[in-house]
């Protein structure tokens, strides 16, 4: 343990920015006289600390990064530093170097005692060089000479292709080349402790710190473990005096952060901090931060509500204030019904943008809408054929159903009635001469014309086929299947279309059902050679001959097949 003993105080703990950085980069010390004033009551010292980072051996204004005050006052017993060297890896100092412990030496035996301590620093040596560059890898050797190339043999049949083969292992990796030289070691700080006695710089005694590198400089001589004057980069004056706020820790303070005021912590951290209070003592400092329930006006906050979440408005409302993740005032978002955004948090179900329950559209039988209270509900149906006359939807009738009725059978002039879209219209005639065979009021028969004789009587019943008479063919009941009317021999749906065709007495007439059975004792239309040749028919699509008999076809024909049974329908 090296042990260094001068009359001392508290200040020399801002000995920390005594030194190099591991990067070389050298930190400086500039010591300027105090008058008497604010920083120190019977003036004193003025130290200004910073890194030399442009390498000209100055301290100039703009690398100070912190300054303490040494001030003059009443003469302490005396102080004293013990030095111990730090090994190498130390948490601190790489490279090592000293230990400062520095106190007042209270029982004047020139050593600072466990009791004594005030401060202690750390005081680190320059780094190692950095090790030279690897060298350059062993030429490869030369490769012997190939031998000679014997006479290719004849070519032999190509063979089955094989398995791939297991691929061989990796061949060795070679060596690698020699390190480099070491590089050179650095130099190591060194500290010279000496009394500074009354004078220009301590009013009262103190201690002259002077540090710097072994490095030779000057007349000095490098690395011989003692710091020439021409090897001092730097020079402290520790001056004697106890101040809580002059940014120096003394013996009994804890902490000195260069005033009287005790801080609070680094505003939005949320971690416990340790602060110097008033008394120069480390307490715990008091949190501030955006959610800690209480607006901080001095950094911002404009509301504080607890936590740092920014809520939305109460629903329902269409707008409010609300504090942000921020502590800042802002509009909060709104959510009501009606604003066009379903809010399922909420209870809604839908939302449309307003607050109408509407009707569903006009003809749509049923449907889902949203009521005034965003609940999905059934809306209200309006529909032509459900009795209520929607006039708003150009109703002028509704009979409770789509379908416009016909007149009263009978009627042959005009009537009124509901259309099928709800408008009162002209409704469709029915009547026996009409034309148009009115099977659901008892018609048989129609033939335009109310002349009885002719097929069809005064009442549109039938009067039985007769075979010069093309209306009354809609009397006809079967028609025998070997005449080659159309389609091959046999009774098949070319037969039946034809019996329609000449039935309905029209060419677009087909039979959508028909049965094949044996002839009977009606009229029908029969084969060459019975009853009356009427001849093609072209008009009706018929280029056979067609053969008309009002008597039985089973009489004449004897047994066979007839097409019978037929409805017919226009296409």
């Amino acid at each position: 343990m090296r042990k260094l003993a001068a009359p001392w105080v508290a200040g020399l703990a801002l000995l920390a920015w005594a030194s190099c950085t591991d990067e070389g980069i050298l930190y400086l010390t500039n010591v300027n006289e105090e008058v008497p004033g604010d920083n120190c009551a019977d003036g004193g010292s003025k130290l200004s600390f910073g890194a030399d980072t442009n390498a000209d051996g100055t301290l100039a204004t703009e690398e100070i990064t912190a300054s303490a005050f040494v001030c003059n006052g009443a003469a302490s017993r005396g102080a004293a530093v013990t030095s111990s060297e730090l090994a190498a890896n130390d948490a601190d100092c790489a490279a090592g170097g000293y230990l400062l412990s520095m106190g007042y030496d209270r029982n004047g035996n020139g050593t600072v005692d466990a009791d004594e301590a005030g401060a202690t620093r750390k005081v680190c040596n320059g780094a190692n060089g950095a090790n030279g560059a690897n060298g350059a890898n062993g030429a490869t050797g030369a490769t012997g000479d190939a031998g000679p190339q014997g006479e290719q043999g004849p070519q032999g049949d190509q063979g089955p292709q094989g398995e791939p083969g297991t691929p061989g292992a990796n061949g060795t990796q070679g060596q690698n080349g020699a390190h480099g030289a070491p590089g050179e070691d650095g130099f190591s700080s060194l500290v010279r402790l000496t009394t500074e006695p009354a004078g220009v710089n301590c009013i009262e005694d103190g201690l002259r710190v002077d540090m710097g590198l072994d490095n030779g400089d000057g007349a000095g001589d490098a690395n011989d473990d003692e710091l020439h004057d021409d090897e001092i980069d730097q020079t402290n004056y520790v001056c004697s005096r106890v101040i809580c706020g002059d940014s120096v820790t003394s013996a009994g303070e804890t902490c000195d952060d260069g005033n009287d005021v005790t801080e609070t912590c680094s505003y939005g951290s949320t971690l416990p901090c340790v602060v110097c209070n008033s008394s120069c003592q480390e307490v715990s400092g008091v949190l501030t931060f955006c959610g800690d329930n209480v607006a901080d006006g001095g950094n911002g906050e404009t509301c504080d509500d607890g936590n740092a979440v920014t809520e939305t408005c109460d629903y329902g409302l269409t707008s409010c204030t609300v504090c942000d993740s921020h502590c800042a005032s802002v509009p909060g978002a709104a959510s009501f019904c009606g604003d066009n955004v379903k809010d399922g948090g909420n209870g809604e179900a839908c939302d449309d943008g307003n607050t109408n329950t509407e009707a569903c559209e006009y003809g749509v039988e049923s449907c889902t809408v949203c009521d005034a209270t965003c609940a999905e509900v059934s809306g209200v149906a309006s529909l032509c054929g459900d009795g209520q006359i929607d006039a708003a939807n150009n109703e002028t009738c509704d009979d409770s159903n789509a379908v416009t009725e016909a007149c009263t059978y009978g009627e042959s002039v005009s009537c009124t009635v509901c259309t099928s879209s709800c408008v009162e219209g002209a409704g469709t005639l029915s009547f026996c001469g009409d034309g148009i065979i009115d099977a659901a009021n008892g018609e048989t028969c129609d033939d335009g014309g109310l002349t009885p004789g002719d097929g069809c009587d005064e009442n549109c019943s039938t009067e039985g086929i007769q075979c010069g008479d093309t209306a009354s063919f809609a009397l006809a009941t079967q028609l025998y299947c070997l005449c080659n009317y159309a389609g091959p021999d046999g009774c098949d749906q070319a037969d039946a279309d034809v019996l329609c065709k000449l039935k309905l007495n029209h060419p677009n007439a087909v039979a959508s059902a028909f049965s094949v059975e044996e002839p009977s004792n009606d009229g029908g239309f029969s084969c060459q050679g019975y009853g009356t040749s009427l001849g093609p028919m072209p008009a009706l699509g018929i280029t056979a001959d067609v053969h008309c008999q009002s008597t039985s076809i089973l009489a004449n024909h004897g047994q066979g097949q007839v097409v019978t049974n037929v409805t017919c329908v226009l296409l």
